[in-house]
């Protein structure tokens, strides 16, 4: 034998039966008079002052966020393995002598020798005899033309100053 269970009992909403701009209305018209009656009470507490309509003052307080940023001190916690705010080292001098009018970082890289043009590649530029561009590396660059590419060498202006390098095998 089966158990019976109650039906459960039809609900009948607040306003169902009644088309959507009456029920609309109604919601509106009670919105209001919540609004008019917040109004009285608001009116009803504040402290009658004669002759006055102006609102009571009312002190703001404000504080200021104070951060210090100690680069001797803690970690970044966002970013921890950030070089940011480790202590910077004093620089070392370089210890090679810079010289001047001496570009000793330049290297021939290879040449060749096509249909008796010679090239030679310095630095990963292409050069030809009377060619002449900037070369980099690093934080160095010079203007180099190539004067003359011989068998065994090459001659070079470097910011004004001649350099002969020599041509690997």
């Amino acid at each position: 034998m089966h158990a019976r269970f109650p039906q459960p009992q039809r609900r009948i909403r607040e306003f169902g039966h009644l088309s959507w701009p009456k029920r609309a209305a109604i919601r509106l018209a009670v919105l209001v008079a919540v609004f008019a009656l917040g109004l009285l009470v608001a009116r009803a507490a504040a402290p009658a002052t004669p002759g006055t309509n102006a609102a009571p003052q009312i002190e703001v307080v404000t504080f200021k966020s104070l951060f210090t940023d100690d680069q001797n001190f803690g970690k970044d916690p966002f970013f921890p393995e950030s070089p940011r705010r480790k202590p910077d080292r004093p620089s070392r001098p370089d210890p090679r002598p810079v010289t001047k009018n001496t570009a000793d970082w330049l290297k021939v890289q290879g040449h060749s020798v096509n249909s008796g043009k010679r090239t030679v590649i310095i630095n990963g530029h292409t050069f030809e005899v009377g060619d002449q561009r900037e070369v980099k590396h690093g934080n160095r660059s010079a203007n180099v033309r190539c004067d003359q590419i011989e068998g065994q060498s090459v001659t070079l202006t470097v910011d004004g100053a001649s350099q002969t390098l020599p041509i690997p095998k």
